[in-house]
């Protein structure tokens, strides 16, 4: 498959690179380095992105950044942050890609555990935007075409990440273990599900 990976250098997206970079034709898209540049919170750079893109069978997105703090410390700017790039970035990525993809292809999306299941605080902006992207994707797949899947998976906390933090190793799940779930949405037949990568 011809697959377009956002994301490929972050912890969980290098991971998913390494399981399907074998077997597939993947074209890597980031801000600052890979095949291509894009930066999702810019509807411009996506559209420009997929303007370089044709034919694609697959188009994944590890990446999704949030504002973490306290929610009587976040501003307005932080909540917006996470939107235009979580949030729009990745429903941009449905929006736009169309174009850019074969008649059965699929889209994978990141979102995340908090939206549905906190275990910390400092996560309200974050949880809001995965919640919001579950219920996109959910209403989404009932009006792609029927050959058209889209799939979010929803990551717990990266041990990787938790280590670099200082956190409690006790919780979250190796990002090697949390990119299989990427690759089950991209070989699967669902589509509008919420993939539990905490498994």
């Amino acid at each position: 498959m011809k697959i377009l990976l956002i994301g490929s250098t972050g912890t969980i997206g290098s991971q998913v690179l390494g399981l399907i970079r074998g077997d597939h034709d993947v074209i890597t898209a980031n801000r600052s380095s890979g095949d291509l540049r894009v930066e999702l919170g810019s509807p411009q750079s996506i559209k420009n992105l997929f303007a370089q893109l044709s034919g694609l069978d697959a188009i994944i997105s590890a990446v999704g950044p949030c504002k973490y703090g306290s929610l009587m410390k976040l501003s307005d700017e932080d909540f917006q942050f996470g939107f235009d790039q979580k949030f729009m970035g990745q429903v941009n990525l449905l929006r736009f890609g169309l174009r850019a993809v074969k008649d059965a292809a699929s889209f994978t999306f990141t979102g995340g555990m908090g939206g549905r299941q906190p275990q910390d605080k400092g996560f309200t902006s974050i949880a809001a935007m995965n919640s919001a992207l579950e219920g996109f994707v959910r209403s989404a797949a009932l009006e792609l075409p029927s050959t058209i899947r889209v799939n979010v998976v929803a990551p717990p906390w990266v041990t990787e990440t938790r280590e670099a933090l200082g956190m409690d190793l006790s919780v979250g799940r190796p990002a090697a273990q949390v990119a299989r779930a990427y690759v089950t949405a991209l070989e699967g037949s669902m589509t509008g599900q919420v993939i539990d990568a905490d498994n």
